[in-house]
């Protein structure tokens, strides 16, 4: 039997910051971990007569961070270098090709970054281009960075992965790439977390973080891409009387560019609007009996290479109203109501019809269940496993 080893970059599974990427990586890691040590991994070393490894490689100052996801199937190894000397090498071109260090075998990239190596074949997460497509929400330093990194990974990288048709298809288009070297891994979200949860537990969350009885929700960072200034301005062309009654709750940590907002928040409250944020940083275990308690989730992005709050919205059994552009039909499927991002009293007339209509709510809310089991972490896993045990 051949031997194959399998490098899994996971930088973002132990970053300090821990992202929309470290989340993706840890689903996928988990998922993966869990194939290796079931019968089904046997099998298929079995028919492939290959006997494979899997290895997560980390920074050398992060490596204890792994202890606390459990893995119990993969090994790990760690990069020669401190996270800030690495950032630099990458930064400056001056990295060695990894397989000098770690050896053959094939390596996954997780951060739409590929890394320099010697022989050894590799794929490349690339999420989405939203820094080439919609240049005006992105951060330019990070555009500028994203923009060349990104077009050396798809060239450099025998595959890439990306998280939706959308993007594939996106991908394939803007570099000229052919869309058999794409393949389509889709984030999911963990069903142990996020489920309805029940009135006591909305109660206590509403409570512990000074949340009103009944709200439109909007979950994300507040930075331009998100289109914060048009939801807020189509939630103040509601009639006030019924405003009052479902008060506008934004959760997510403060953006680039959030100055706009935060002088729309305060043009609403002149006008007698109640719009309102968490008093305190809102943990991610409670964030799910967040979602139960609200009236539903309005999230009229400009763009998204997925979109996982609608998804985590539709487990936790709350209607979604979101924008009809790149991934988000894809994500939400027939099970939401779909508005133009730019279409201020549209996304208003949404926001007014699902706070009237109970029916709509539970017909939304039935389809939304349904919607949510066509993505799988540990499906996605295997897709990758498989990819990479072929290359």
């Amino acid at each position: 039997m051949r031997s194959k080893k399998i490098y899994f970059e996971c930088g973002a599974l132990v970053a300090d910051h821990f992202s929309g990427v470290g989340h993706y990586v840890m689903g996928i890691a988990k998922a993966l971990d869990d194939f290796i040590g079931r019968p089904e991994h046997a099998l298929l070393q079995a028919q492939s007569k290959t006997t494979d490894e899997t290895i997560l490689c980390v920074p050398r100052n992060h490596r204890a961070r792994l202890n606390k996801f459990g893995f119990l199937n993969t090994k790990a190894k760690s990069f020669p270098f401190h996270s800030r000397i690495l950032h630099k090498l990458v930064d400056n071109k001056l990295l060695p090709p990894l397989d000098t260090w770690f050896g053959r075998g094939t390596y996954l990239f997780t951060n739409f970054t590929r890394y320099p190596l010697w022989r050894a074949k590799s794929a490349t997460v690339i999420y989405d281009i939203s820094f080439e497509l919609v240049p005006q929400f992105v951060d330019a330093n990070n555009r500028r960075f994203l923009s060349k990194v990104v077009r050396q990974a798809v060239t450099k990288s025998n595959l890439i992965i990306t998280i939706s048709k959308s993007a594939k298809d996106e991908i394939a288009n803007f570099y000229n790439i052919p869309p058999s070297k794409i393949i389509v891994a889709y984030p999911s979200v963990d069903r142990s977390l996020y489920y309805k949860r029940s009135p006591e537990e909305i109660k206590e969350i509403k409570i512990k973080y000074g949340l009103p009885d009944n709200y439109v929700l909007f979950v994300g960072n507040l930075e331009p891409r998100k289109n914060i200034t048009t939801l807020i301005d189509a939630y103040t062309q509601l009639p006030l009387d019924v405003a009052r009654k479902f008060p506008l709750l934004l959760v997510g940590a403060n953006g680039w560019l959030s100055e706009t907002i935060f002088e729309k928040l305060k043009e609403a409250e002149k006008a007698g609007y109640t719009i309102v944020r968490p008093n305190k940083y809102v943990n991610d275990r409670d964030l799910p009996a967040i979602y139960s308690g609200a009236t539903m989730l309005a999230y009229p992005s400009h763009y998204e290479g997925f979109g996982m709050p609608p998804v985590e919205a539709m487990a936790c059994g709350v209607p979604v109203i979101t924008a009809d552009n790149s991934s988000l039909p894809e994500a939400v499927g027939d099970a939401g109501i779909m508005v133009n991002s730019t279409d201020t009293k549209g996304i208003s007339k949404a926001i007014l019809q699902l706070m009237n209509d109970d029916s709509l709510r539970q017909q939304l809310t039935a389809r939304g269940y349904e919607q949510v089991k066509k993505f799988s972490w540990d499906e996605s896993a295997q897709k990758i496993y498989k990819a990479l045990v072929e290359l």
